[in-house]
Parts: structure tokens; sequence; C-alpha cells
């Protein structure tokens, strides 16, 4: 025997999800929805499914997942396709840049360090009131490539 489904309206879906009824409609036309039904007035009628729907989406987005990502990867499973493994292949990416991103912030964090040690020894030789030069001394310390002038793509008469 078939479980009966009842349609849900975008209302009751949104405070099911914690969600706009405006996040839903957006969700709704991007794909990440199925389409929702509508009653004589025109209301939406959402499919049983469609929470489940949203928390899939809700927690792929919490991983780092985009919309549009997810808008492809459900139109090909839409169309019959497995997308699995490309999913892991674009999980396994971001986890990539996360790792670069965190190596990055760590470098920065001790360079950060160095600079507020540098600074406080600097601060102490110096009579209160008077300047420091705390960013000459930033700006002394680090070798920064040189900038490249920035080109204008404005024409001028």
């Amino acid at each position: 025997m078939r479980a009966v489904t009842t349609p849900v309206r975008i209302g009751e879906l949104a405070r099911r999800t914690g969600m706009s009824p405006d996040s839903l409609r957006h969700y709704e036309r991007l794909g990440l929805l199925a389409p929702a039904g509508r009653t004589a007035a025109g209301q939406r009628l959402f499919h049983s499914s469609a929470e489940r729907q949203v928390r899939v989406v809700q927690a792929a987005l919490s991983v780092g997942f985009g919309l549009g990502e997810l808008a492809d990867i459900l139109a090909e499973r839409r169309r019959g396709g497995v997308p699995c493994r490309r999913v892991r292949a674009l999980a396994g990416a971001k986890l990539v840049r996360i790792e670069e991103e965190l190596a990055r912030l760590r470098r920065t964090r001790t360079a950060l360090r160095d600079v507020l040690r540098e600074w406080d020894v600097r601060l102490a030789g110096t009579a209160p009131g008077a300047a420091s030069g705390l960013l000459q001394a930033l700006a002394d310390r680090l070798v920064l490539p040189p900038r490249r002038p920035r080109i204008s793509r404005r024409r001028h008469p």
C-alpha cells in the first residue's frame, strides 16, 4: 500500500524549513525544487518531498556548494544522469581550496604575531605621545612586489 502524500503550501514549507517563501520561490526558479503545482487560486502546492529537497540543498550549501552548482547537479539527475562522482570531485576541490586558505591564514597569523612583537618593542622604547612609526616599520619590513599600474579602459576625448 502506498503512503498518501499531501501537497504542502509554500508558507508551511517555509515554516518547516526555516526559509522564506521568497527563497523557496528562488529555489524553484533555479530548479533546486521540483516545480510546484497550483491551486485554482494560483497558490503553490509543493510535493510532500519538497521539504527533503530543501534539506538536501541546505546541507550542500553548508559544506560549500553553490546554488548554481547544485542546480546543474540536480538538472543532470533529472535528465537521468548519476552525478555522484562529479559531486565527490567538487567537494574534494572545495576541501583543497579550504586547506590552501587555512595555510594562508596560518602564515598571516604568524606574520601578524611577529609584527605585534616588534611593535611592542618599538612602543616600549617610545615616549608617551610620541610617534612610533608602526606602519612605516611594517612597510620597511615587508618586501612586496611592485604594483602594476592600472590601465584605464575609459577613452578620453
